[in-house]
């Protein structure tokens, strides 16, 4: 998980639906990673990566998440060198 691998991490959120049982919001995630992380070491970058998450409500708790988050957009943003495939 992404906000394990850093110790500063930001994320603004705009929300986007709601309506009991379920909502939905666009994050825009900020950090560095500390840890290795999509396969990329630690190289001191940071990076800006939009994510999307939806959540399920139970008892007033988040009781089920999904998240879409921009992974090639972090990768190239941290590494270092970037292979064309």
């Amino acid at each position: 998980m992404l906000l394990r691998t850093t110790s500063i991490w930001q994320r603004d959120s705009q929300p986007m639906a709601s309506g009991k049982p379920r909502g939905g919001s666009r994050l825009t995630d900020t950090g560095t990673p500390e840890q290795e992380w999509l396969g990329v070491k630690p190289t001191g970058r940071a990076m800006r990566i939009a994510e999307f998450a939806f959540y399920r409500v139970r008892d007033g708790k988040i009781a089920e998440m999904w998240f879409l988050l921009d992974a090639p957009a972090a990768k190239a943003q941290l590494d270092p060198a970037p292979r064309c495939e």
